[in-house]
């Protein structure tokens, strides 16, 4: 048919075969397009579960970032917390014990837990609450510092102290010298040198503390910064005049005790200059007085006044050790009668009685030197029965404990010195040698060493005082008046014995005080002074050392 069709047939074969590749086509198509829209469904379905898989995980990382952030949060606050019992503990509790007698025992034993616990705390710290907590850190620890000092464990305060200094000056390069972070330094550096002074023995290591604290607090008033963090707010007038002034105060005795006495007279004077000017402030109301809290005016009128008698009997010292007695009598007297009058104003407090008690035993002590032994006698008496009274309210207070023994050592010397072996003055001996025996015990400092071989010397107790003769021999710090010191002990050790061994004593005496004119001594006065030196004063060989101390004195323009 398609032969004989022809012209049918081929069009119809054609359309046949259109429709057939059509069908083909189409079938093609929409398998090839099912199988591509399967993939694209399969693939959608993927990225959607990717999708959600991926908000799951922003969803949980934002979650776990949330509970981070609140346990940074209580770690924080519960550092935060630590820090803030921690301070309540140093700045309340031990605070309020360090006024209740008897309390040292209970002290020692709190802050050795606190100091503990802070120590871990201090390691635990870390990241913006370690530089946040710093200044809190500081302020603890050195509470802690100064209550171990309070209790006369030196030990402990040096090594608080000494951390405290290396964050304070790391404080003060960060803080890019600003009076908070100058002051918070010099206070550390005038708190650290007398716990230096009593543990090395030596008086040059305690000065450069105080020169480095005093450069700063002198800089901090020619070029102030203030400081612009609340929590870390820059001191006030008043208290970088205190600060100055205890620093001061501490430099003019290391300087006496290196023999530089201009020094010692002129830093004396200084702190007298910083009083006068805080006292005449308060006088003339200025501004800064008017704004301070109520009843605070009156007690800084009292601190500054209980410092201006200190730097007047201070420099009364330097006066009588250049044997300028006469000079020297009017400074004592009126500073003893401005302690009179504020003891007298609060009879129950026992920080005025003490301070009464420091001043009448310093006079009594340079009456006695210049051979005033009445005098001596009655103010050093005075002294004693002031200091007693102290000592019997609190027992434990080491200060107490100290001056009150150094009162009695001092009226034993005065009675002897008016009559010899008098039975009164070996009491006194005796028990100054049991209060000093308990105070070389809690600290085996220097200073207790010498304080208590003085009267194990004058008690004639030789293979007691021999022993702390020996051990404080081997320091080498120069240290005119630790040399001075084992003389006097030397010299009195020789009135109990006889022949050969009061002749080596006496030979050991002479050379004490060769070594004290060789550290530094230059003035004689304090040779011929001295009331413990009296069995060897009439040797030649010490009259020898006087004549040439005069000589030098004279040639340099000085009357000896």
């Amino acid at each position: 048919w398609c032969k004989r069709n022809p012209r049918v047939a081929v069009p119809t074969a054609l359309a046949s075969f259109f429709v057939l590749a059509t069908a083909l086509i189409s079938t093609w198509a929409w398998s090839a397009t099912s199988a591509q829209a399967a993939i694209i469904t399969q693939e959608k379905a993927n990225v959607e579960k990717e999708r959600d898989e991926a908000e799951r995980q922003k969803v949980l990382a934002n979650e776990a970032q949330l509970q981070a952030e609140k346990n940074e949060a209580l770690a924080e606050k519960q550092a935060l917390l630590a820090l803030s019992n921690m301070q309540l503990i140093i700045t309340e509790v031990d605070d309020r014990l360090a006024r209740q007698p008897g309390m040292a025992d209970l002290r020692i034993g709190i802050l050795t837990v606190v100091e503990k616990k802070w120590d871990e705390l201090d390691v635990e710290l870390a990241g913006g609450i370690r530089g946040q907590a710093i200044p809190t850190q500081m302020a603890v620890r050195a509470k802690i510092a100064a209550a171990w000092a309070s209790l006369d464990r030196l030990a402990e305060a040096d090594a608080n102290y000494s951390r405290i200094y290396e964050q304070a000056q790391e404080r003060l390069i960060v803080k890019d010298r600003n009076d908070a972070s100058r002051y918070n330094l010099a206070t550390i550096c005038f708190s650290w040198a007398p716990i230096k002074q009593r543990l090395t023995g030596d008086p040059a290591e305690s000065e450069k503390l105080l020169q480095e604290g005093l450069a700063l607090l002198r800089e901090m008033i020619s070029h102030p910064l203030p400081s612009l963090d609340p929590k870390s707010p820059s001191p006030s007038k008043f208290q970088v005049a205190a600060t100055l002034q205890s620093t001061l105060m501490q430099l003019a005795s290391a300087r006496k005790k290196q023999g530089d006495l201009a020094g010692a007279e002129s830093a004396f004077k200084e702190v007298g200059e910083v009083s006068t000017d805080i006292l005449k402030d308060i006088t003339d109301r200025i501004e800064w007085v008017t704004s301070l809290p109520e009843g605070r005016e009156a007690i800084i009128q009292s601190h500054f006044a209980q410092n201006l008698d200190l730097a007047q009997s201070g420099r009364a010292n330097v006066l009588c050790s250049l044997n300028r007695v006469d000079e020297a009598i009017p400074l004592f007297l009126a500073a003893i009668q401005s302690r009179r009058d504020g003891f007298a104003a609060n009879p129950t407090d026992r920080n005025s009685q003490f301070q009464l008690a420091l001043q009448l035993l310093n006079y009594g002590q340079y009456m006695t030197k210049a051979k005033r032994f009445q005098d001596g006698a009655a103010a050093i008496a005075e002294a004693h029965s002031n200091m007693e009274a102290c000592y019997e309210s609190d027992p434990t207070n080491a200060n107490f404990k100290r001056v009150f023994a150094a009162a009695l050592y001092y009226l034993a010397v005065a009675r002897d010195a008016i009559e010899a072996n008098a039975s009164d003055s070996i009491a006194f001996l005796e028990r100054a040698r049991v209060l000093r025996t308990e105070l070389l015990k809690i600290s085996d400092d220097q200073s207790n060493k010498v304080n208590l071989m003085l009267p194990e010397a004058r008690l004639g107790n030789s293979d007691a005082a021999l022993a702390l003769i020996d051990d404080l021999s081997k320091s080498e710090a120069k240290d005119p008046d630790l040399r001075l010191d084992l003389a006097r002990a030397l010299a009195q050790l020789s009135r109990s014995a006889e022949g050969e061994a009061r002749d080596k004593l006496i030979t050991r005496a002479i050379e004490a005080v060769e070594r004290c004119v060789a550290d530094g001594l230059s003035h004689s006065y304090s040779l011929k002074s001295e009331v413990d030196l009296a069995p060897i004063q009439a040797d030649l060989r010490f009259k020898g050392i006087v004549a040439q101390l005069e000589e030098t004195q004279i040639a340099s323009g000085e009357s000896p």
